[in-house]
């Protein structure tokens, strides 16, 4: 069915039309403009409304790299329904190297935002009023926090059939449902405004190229399932594990931390994953040791801990068979990526 055309940001696309908008932003205190570039694919054809969009926090840079590759993808010439694509959500954070907004809020807690609220409601209001309404499904990329590690891992609700389904088909190692009212997805109900997937992979202020090729793979996974592209080959089915929770292992002391253990493998209850050394070079040393079995799906990557910090974070599944997933290649922990 032919599709029709779609105002967004005051500007009505037709079908067939590629475009660059800009989303106009609160100015700063310098009264400079900011602006927020967004590329909307609008197809030929009927069919989904899907955003893609990063960067929520300024310090991640994994989703800006997903998006870029997608935007230069030949899969998406030829879509059914609508694509828009907003690499940077939080400019203001990018600048500045940081997660919150000047008025030093976090975005991603105040959606679906204020038209009279704070800066950043204001903003989350914006991104709500203008794209997020008119979306029918939506994938947000983030990365972990500073120094913390993550396996490529999807959130979705539990309660949301569709993003059930959806996180099942992106083919990342872990997939977690969550019923936070966090981040810009949901709605004051508590429940998503459409079905929405997180991809979470990585660490702020780096990009990895495992979780960015697992994150491309996983959208094109999605809007195939969606209907929006036909592939050539039917896409390879990819083992993942659903973690039902997670816990985090603390340092027992402190010093130097060293990780034994891959991202990704199965730990056992009992097992030592690791330890913390005295800097100083005594034999003094502390076995961090698996309180749980699970998938080392977190772990942090700075050397220097305090007793008591969270070191790694295990995903408890009723799975317990060994080599569930595909482990990358990586040890981020005191080695380059």
């Amino acid at each position: 069915m032919k599709n029709q055309p779609i105002e967004i940001c005051g500007v009505k696309v037709q079908p067939g039309e590629r475009l660059t908008l800009a989303l106009p932003t609160p100015e700063i205190y310098t009264c400079a403009p900011l602006h927020i570039p967004m590329h909307v694919i609008h197809g030929k054809k009927t069919g989904p409304k899907v955003l893609i969009c990063a960067t929520l926090y300024g310090d991640e840079a994994n989703g800006i790299d997903i998006v870029h590759r997608l935007l230069e993808s030949q899969l998406l010439k030829n879509i059914s329904g609508t694509v828009i694509c907003i690499p940077v959500m939080n400019v203001y954070g990018l600048i500045n190297h940081s997660r919150f907004l000047p008025d030093g809020h976090d975005l991603a807690d105040n959606f679906p935002g204020s038209e009279k609220g704070s800066f950043a409601s204001r903003l989350a209001h914006l991104f709500t009023s203008e794209v997020i309404n008119l979306m029918t499904h939506c994938i947000n990329i983030r990365s972990g926090s500073s120094h913390i590690y993550k396996l490529p891992q999807v959130y979705f609700h539990p309660e949301d059939e569709v993003a059930t389904h959806l996180a099942s088909c992106f083919g990342a190692p872990v997939i977690r449902p969550s019923n936070e009212k966090t981040g810009f997805f949901y709605s004051e109900q508590g429940m998503p405004k459409c079905p929405t997937l997180i991809f979470e992979a990585g660490e702020a202020h780096r990009t990895d190229e495992y979780s960015i090729k697992i994150g491309i793979k996983g959208i094109i996974r999605v809007v195939k399932e969606l209907q929006m592209v036909r592939l050539k080959a039917k896409p390879q089915e990819k083992s993942f594990v659903e973690a039902k929770k997670t816990v985090w292992l603390h340092s027992p002391g402190s010093g130097i931390f060293q990780l034994n253990k891959r991202i990704g493998k199965t730990i056992k209850k009992g097992e030592q994953i690791g330890v913390v050394a005295d800097p100083f070079g005594s034999s003094k040393k502390y076995n961090l040791i698996a309180s749980e079995s699970g998938i080392l799906s977190s772990a942090t990557t700075y050397p220097h801990v305090f007793e008591g910090q969270r070191l790694i974070e295990l995903a408890l599944s009723a799975e317990t068979q060994e080599n569930l997933i595909e482990v990358p290649s990586i040890e981020p922990n005191i080695i380059d990526y």
